[in-house]
C-alpha cells in the first residue's frame, strides 16, 4: 500500500486506517503481507499498529525519483539514509516483488504549487510499479486542477493511463480534468472518500474535553497551511472567531489535523480577545487517533474549516460544515466531496473565504441546516468493493 500517509496529516492516516481495516478484517490479509510504503516509516508502524518491517519509507520516490529508472543491482552504495530509516535497495526490491499494490485516497495528482512535489513522488512510484510489473489499484482520488502546468500535465496523465484501475471521490472535478488532459483510464469508477465511514461512536475522549463540550453550543474550528500562512490570515480567522463567541455564546473548540494546524491556532487563539479566553480551547491532538479526532468533531454544534478531512469527518458525523478554501486547489477538493452529500452551497470559493460577511452568512445557513436529512452512505465503499474482486482476480493469477 502506497500514500501520503506517515506524515503526521490525520486525514491521510485516517484513509489508510479505513482501507487497512478492510483489507485485514474483511478480505482476512494477513498484516506480514501488506507492505506500507509512506513518510516515516516508525510512525506508520506506531500509529497503525502495522509490523515494523512491513513499513517502509518512500524517501527514494520523494527525493531520488531517479533510483526507480536504475536496474536495482546497479546501486550499491546508497544501502542507508537517515531520512528513509530503511536500506534503499532492499526497499525497492520489496516493491518490485509485491503481486499488486493499493493506493491509497487522496489529492496528489494535480498543479496545486509549481513544485508539483507530491504529484512527482506519485509518478516516480506508479513508473516503478509498472516498470517491474506489479499492477496498481488507485483509490479514492480528486484528479485536478490541471491544465496549469505542461510537465506537471504529462505527470498526470502518465499516472492515470499506467494505473489498472482508477476510483475518485467526486463526480464532477476529475472527470472534467481527465478531460483536460484527454485521457483515459483502464477503469473509472466514482465513489466516495475512503474514510467516509470512519467509525467513531465508541471512542473516549479526556474528561476536560468532555466537559467542555457537555454545553452543546460548542463549534469547531480548522484552518490549514493556505488559510493562516500569514499574520493578515490569522488576524482574519481571530475576528471570525471573535464574532462566532459574541453572535452566538458559543464556544471555540480549535482542532488540529496536522502538527502545523497546532501551531497555527495557537497564534490565531492568542489573536482573540482576553474576554473569551476561558470560551475557546486548543487540544493537543498531534497524538490522537483519527478515529478520536472524528468523536471530538461530532460532539459540536457546527464545523468550519479548511482542512478536507476535518469536514469529511464533520459531515459524516452529522455535523453542519462550512468549508474555507485559501485556494482553488482547496476549493475542489472540498466542492467535490459537498456535492456528494448535497452540501456544496456550504463551501466557499477562494474569494469568499476573506469576505467577512458571505462567511457570517454560510455560518448561519449551516447552523440553521437539519443534518439527519442527509442521505446515508454505504460501507463498504464502491471503491473497496471494486477492490475486493481485482485483488482476488491478482492472487488467483499467482
Amino acid at each position: 500500500m502506497f500514500g501520503s500517509f506517515g506524515y503526521k496529516d490525520i486525514g491521510d492516516e485516517a484513509m489508510l486506517t479505513q482501507d487497512l481495516d478492510y483489507l485485514v478484517n474483511e478480505l482476512g490479509i494477513s498484516k506480514h503481507n501488506i507492505l506500507l510504503v509512506g513518510g516515516r516509516a516508525g510512525y506508520i508502524s506506531s500509529y497503525h499498529r502495522h509490523p515494523r518491517n512491513r513499513c517502509l519509507s518512500d524517501f527514494v520516490f520523494r527525493e531520488y525519483p531517479f533510483l526507480s529508472r536504475l536496474k536495482l543491482g546497479g546501486v550499491t552504495a546508497l544501502l542507508r539514509s537517515t531520512l528513509c530509516e530503511t536500506p534503499i535497495m532492499p526497499s525497492l526490491r520489496f516493491i518490485k516483488n509485491c503481486h499488486a499494490t493499493l493506493i491509497t485516497g487522496g489529492g496528489t495528482i494535480n498543479t496545486r504549487d509549481p513544485r508539483g512535489a507530491s504529484l512527482k513522488r506519485m509518478h516516480s512510484f506508479v513508473m516503478f510499479c509498472r516498470r517491474h510489473a506489479v499492477p496498481v489499484f488507485m483509490s479514492g482520488q480528486t484528479v485536478g486542477p490541471l491544465g496549469i502546468n505542461d510537465d506537471h500535465d504529462r505527470l498526470a496523465g502518465d499516472i492515470v493511463r499506467h494505473v489498472d484501475v482508477l476510483t475518485v471521490r467526486d463526480n464532477i472535478y476529475s472527470r472534467k480534468y481527465l478531460d483536460v488532459l484527454k485521457v483515459k483510464p483502464k477503469e473509472f469508477v466514482e465513489t466516495c472518500d475512503d474514510a467516509f465511514c470512519l467509525p467513531y461512536e465508541d471512542e473516549v475522549l479526556p474528561p476536560a474535553l468532555s466537559s467542555f463540550l457537555s454545553s452543546g453550543r460548542t463549534i469547531a474550528f480548522n484552518v490549514t497551511d493556505y488559510t493562516a500562512d500569514t499574520d493578515d490570515k490569522r488576524r482574519f480567522m481571530a475576528q471570525l472567531c471573535e464574532y462566532l463567541l459574541a453572535t452566538y455564546k458559543t464556544s471555540i473548540l480549535m482542532v488540529p489535523h496536522t502538527p502545523r494546524d497546532f501551531d497555527h491556532l495557537h497564534l490565531i487563539a492568542n489573536m482573540i480577545d482576553s474576554r473569551y479566553e476561558d470560551r475557546v480551547r486548543v487540544p493537543d491532538t498531534r497524538n490522537w487517533r483519527d478515529k478520536t479526532i472524528k468523536r471530538l468533531i461530532s460532539l459540536c454544534r457546527c464545523a468550519i474549516g479548511g482542512r478536507y478531512h476535518f469536514l469529511v469527518f464533520a459531515a459524516t458525523a452529522r455535523v453542519p460544515i462550512v468549508g474555507m478554501c485559501g485556494n482553488y486547489y482547496s476549493y475542489v477538493k472540498q466542492d467535490g466531496f459537498a456535492r456528494l452529500l448535497g452540501l456544496a452551497h456550504f463551501i466557499l470559493t477562494e474569494t469568499d473565504t476573506w469576505n467577512m460577511n458571505a462567511v457570517q452568512a454560510r455560518i448561519q445557513d449551516a447552523i440553521d441546516y437539519d443534518m439527519d436529512s442527509n442521505v446515508p452512505y454505504d460501507q463498504p465503499s464502491l471503491s473497496m468493493e471494486r477492490f475486493k474482486e481485482w485483488i482476488c482476480c491478482i492472487v488467483g493469477a499467482h
